[in-house]
């Protein structure tokens, strides 16, 4: 009984630890106190100025489409991983929002804030950072 006790007394304490992971596993990752769209990962790989642009038009084409979205969507939609702003994590009303970037050529990025729920990111809000969307 006192080893089942246990057992069930550490799954308490390790399960949250292991959810406050935030983007732990982001392929690229920015260690800054602040969002700073200049951080640009070492190892990431830029994309092209066209590449930003296509991603910019077709996100802020589907933001209003009224579907949620998650990392993975976006993923497909940049053609690339972002990079995760691993120590600006915000909590508000007991959520958890993340921050990442993709970041392209001649100093082009975008910004974009997930809502953590559970082990999957939703899509919550982009900033343009220097790309804004074609008029059409």
């Amino acid at each position: 009984m006192k080893k089942i006790l246990v057992i069930l007394l550490a799954c308490i304490f390790v399960i949250p630890l292991a959810a406050c992971g935030g983007g732990g596993s982001a392929k690229y990752t920015i260690d800054t106190d602040t969002v700073d769209l200049k951080a640009v990962p070492k190892d990431y790989p830029l994309m092209s100025v066209e590449q930003i642009q296509k991603g910019v038009d077709e996100l802020h084409e589907k933001n209003f489409d009224g579907k949620e979205r998650t990392y993975e969507d976006l993923v497909k939609i940049f053609g690339e991983e972002g990079a995760y702003f691993k120590k600006c994590d915000t909590e508000y009303n007991k959520v958890t929002y993340l921050t990442y970037a993709w970041f392209a050529e001649k100093d082009k990025s975008v910004m974009v804030t997930f809502k953590k729920d559970g082990n999957k990111l939703i899509y919550y809000a982009w900033s343009s950072g220097t790309v804004l969307p074609s008029k059409k």
